[in-house]
């Protein structure tokens, strides 16, 4: 660990940095670090990565043209671009919720009539699932899985069947599934 003296107006004794210097060799990339701290603090960590950013761009190019095929087809590079910013923020979205759900203590209400019934705390779910807009609405729901399991599939088939698989596994004793899966307080006040 190096002690970096910057012009920040900070001593030099509160900025470290973490090099990598022959580590790369080894195939290794994890840092670990302890600070003992007394009363209020923060700390800030930077991570720069220049040398990779244009070997992985190119590498999503190359996966994203043969796993979905738009030069062929001919679109444009803006399209092609809005495409793959449409992939990114799919992938972005997938998240994995486990907590109880708040389910109704009468399961089944004849049509029309109002369920006047408690909600109660379910036992503890888990689901790997896209979400439409993970800030908005960080939970899953079981009407756009399909959708986005068009685009994911291609991408990615073993992350797509373990989204569907996951999904599956919420189905209750009598094949019912919950078409929107809330799982936990932060996802539960985004919609109550």
């Amino acid at each position: 660990m190096a002690k970096h003296h910057q012009g920040s107006g900070i001593p030099g004794s509160l900025l470290f940095g973490l090099n990598n210097a022959g580590l790369h060799k080894k195939g290794t990339n994890l840092f670990f670090a302890q600070m003992i701290v007394h009363g209020k603090f923060a700390f800030d960590i930077i991570y720069e990565c220049a040398d990779k950013t244009l070997h992985i761009d190119s590498e999503f190019d190359t996966r994203f043209e043969s796993s979905f095929n738009l030069h062929a087809k001919g679109l444009s590079d803006a399209q092609i671009e809005m495409a793959q910013n449409a992939l990114s923020s799919l992938i972005g979205g997938i998240g994995y919720f486990h907590s109880s759900r708040l389910v109704s203590s009468n399961p089944k209400p004849e049509y029309g009539q109002e369920d006047s019934s408690e909600a109660k705390l379910s036992e503890l779910y888990s689901l790997f699932a896209t979400t439409p807009l993970r800030p908005f609405f960080p939970h899953g729901f079981l009407w756009d899985k399909g959708f986005h399991q068009l685009v994911l599939w291609q991408w990615d088939l073993d992350i797509s069947l373990e989204i569907i698989r996951s999904w599956l596994s919420t189905m209750d004793s009598n094949g019912w599934m919950a078409h929107k899966q809330i799982l936990g307080d932060e996802a539960r006040s985004k919609v109550l």
